[in-house]
């Protein structure tokens, strides 16, 4: 079965094509289409552009659009850290979204929909991390995918299908892990612990905040760390408020969320040195405050780079220094993409993460849990696609309809005006006979109506006459009937050999077992025939098996008991 993995984001839409069963998963094909210069239709994410261009590689590759996950950015989403009093998921399944509105303050619950996963438990209490996103966002996503022909199966944020692929795909997995996406201008970061999520986080990297460089009093210019306060100053009022510059107070470190007109943001892997250090050391903060407020037992042992950025030259070695630790690049194990060229395995190992991430979830393979498809977005959309044909289907219902309608007006309405005057003359002729005196008297010919009431009035005269007026006329199988209903109780003491039929009466021979079972069949035959009856005494001849040769003559009664279902013409 063919799954597959959408991941977009400002640089680039990555594509992966995954086929097999949870247990052997293979990838067939990578694509990604990252955008130039000149095409900012993802770097502004314009819905109309952007689901154009989804659409065209759906069709260029012929890829099924019936099993698709799809990615949400993280950049979009609120994450807040959530203790609640329960350990059952179906408890923090029906209070989560009550309890989670003590964290999201900045914006009303009910215009969120609502995502957890369960990090910890203690001692009767839970220590989930909690996802917010917007309802106007998510059917702004799900309104572009729409108009790219996709319904996606489910909704799930790219950092959640890169944590995905590293739990399910990384053959050096372990430990208490720092993992980071250096693409898209962005950084999305997760931090595990044997495997175990502790937190996610997300935020955009804008080349408006980069600072110029600065000298010492050597004039040799260098570049001072900038601490929390001055990243802060650099912010407006509105951005302080809803980014990860948040206060203690507020209940956890949320991503960050810029509006639609921030689009000019910083792709590490298209900029200069003195311009990725700056950002570097942006990074570097961000990810350390978010280190001391994550619950780790010891510093972390490993740094697992992936995304674009990941590709300039020094990062790792930027990333080992500063967090004294190894740092490597993600890795897939060979089993997944034994079916790419090597230079596309390259590209699946730093592009193609998150994308890899969304088509295991597809096939059952989900570390996070998390489904953005869910509440009113559960089916919506879901049946968008079928409208043109339903549409189609009652149009042509109707013009079926209207056709039969037009044949029954034009063709067999006049074929059954026919077969009505048809009847009438049909009618009028037999009226002509029956009432032959009462025409030759003068009368005239009544209306079709009333000539059916007079004939039916006639049959019942007709019927009411006594038998002396019908002549009586018995039928032959008639009384061969009766003979055989009488001798069915004993049917296989009897052999019929011969039948005659004259005028008054038949002659029926017959072999039977003894002469008993003729008198029997006499008697039967007496009382229950309405049309003949047995006057004469068989004729017995004695056979030498001890059975006997009899002959019957069958007569029409004439003695009263005859009823009106012999006074038919024969």
């Amino acid at each position: 079965m063919i799954t597959i993995g959408l991941d977009i984001h400002p640089a680039a839409v990555t594509i992966a094509v995954l086929s097999g069963s949870r247990k052997k998963p293979r990838l067939l094909d990578l694509i990604v289409h990252r955008f130039g210069e000149d095409d900012d239709s993802g770097r502004r994410l314009d819905p109309l552009a952007l689901a154009t261009l989804i659409r065209g590689l759906f069709r260029r590759h012929k890829l099924p659009t019936d099993r698709v996950v799809a990615s949400l950015p993280s950049t979009e989403c609120l994450v807040r850290d959530l203790f609640v009093p329960f350990t059952r998921d179906d408890q923090i399944r029906k209070t989560v979204r009550f309890q989670a509105e003590s964290v999201f303050q900045s914006v009303p619950i009910e215009e969120l929909v609502i995502q957890y996963h369960k990090i910890a438990e203690y001692e009767g209490r839970s220590h989930l991390l909690v996802f917010g996103i917007r309802h106007d966002t998510l059917k702004r996503w799900l309104d572009m995918l729409q108009l790219a022909e996709i319904d996606p199966m489910q909704l799930d944020l790219d950092v959640g299908a890169l944590v995905n692929t590293y739990l399910a795909a990384d053959p050096q997995r372990g430990g208490r892990t720092l993992l980071a996406d250096l693409s898209g201008a962005a950084l999305r970061m997760a931090v595990l612990e044997d495997e175990q999520i502790r937190t996610m986080r997300a935020l955009r990297l804008q080349a408006a905040r980069i600072e110029p460089l600065r000298t010492d009093g050597s004039g040799e210019e260098r570049r001072r760390p900038r601490t929390l306060d001055e990243l802060r100053e650099g912010l407006l009022s509105e951005e302080r408020e809803n980014t990860f510059f948040a206060d203690d107070d507020e209940g956890g470190l949320p991503v960050v969320i810029l509006d639609d007109d921030q689009a000019d943001l910083f792709d590490l892997l298209g900029e200069g040195e003195e311009s990725r250090q700056s950002v570097l050391e942006k990074v570097f903060v961000e990810i350390d405050r978010t280190l001391v407020r994550t619950p780790l037992d010891e510093a972390i042992e490993h740094v697992v780079l992936t995304g674009a950025g990941a590709a300039v030259e020094g990062i790792e070695e930027a990333f080992s220094e500063h967090f004294e630790c190894p740092a490597r690049r993600l890795a897939l194990r060979k089993e997944l993409v034994a079916s790419l060229p090597p230079d596309k395995r390259r590209v699946a190992e730093l592009e193609g993460a998150n994308a890899v991430g969304l088509a295991l979830k597809g096939t059952g393979i989900d570390h996070t849990g998390v489904d953005f498809r869910t509440g009113p977005f559960r089916y919506a959309g879901a049946f968008e696609r079928l409208r043109s044909g339903i549409a189609c289907t009652l149009m042509l219902a109707f013009l079926l309809f209207f056709l039969l309608g037009y044949r029954y007006k034009i063709v067999e309405a006049a074929r059954l005006r026919q077969k009505l005057d048809d009847l009438h003359k049909y009618e009028q002729a037999i009226y002509e006979q029956l009432f032959a005196h009462e025409i030759a008297a003068g009368k005239s010919v009544p209306p079709p109506e009333e000539i059916a009431t007079a004939l039916l009035r006639r049959q019942r005269t007709m019927l009411r006459q006594g038998p002396a007026d019908v002549p009586q006329i018995t039928s032959a199988l008639d009384m061969l009937r009766d003979l055989s209903l009488a001798a069915e109780r004993d049917k296989d003491a009897f052999e019929l050999l011969e039948a005659s039929m004259r005028r008054r009466r038949a002659v029926v021979k017959l072999k039977a077992k003894s002469a008993q079972k003729v008198f029997e069949l006499k008697k039967r035959f007496n009382e229950r025939s309405t049309v003949a009856k047995i006057e004469q005494d068989p004729k017995l001849d004695p056979l030498e098996d001890g059975g006997v040769r009899a002959e019957l003559v069958l007569q029409p009664r004439d003695d009263g008991k005859r009823t009106g279902r012999s006074r038919r013409i024969r």
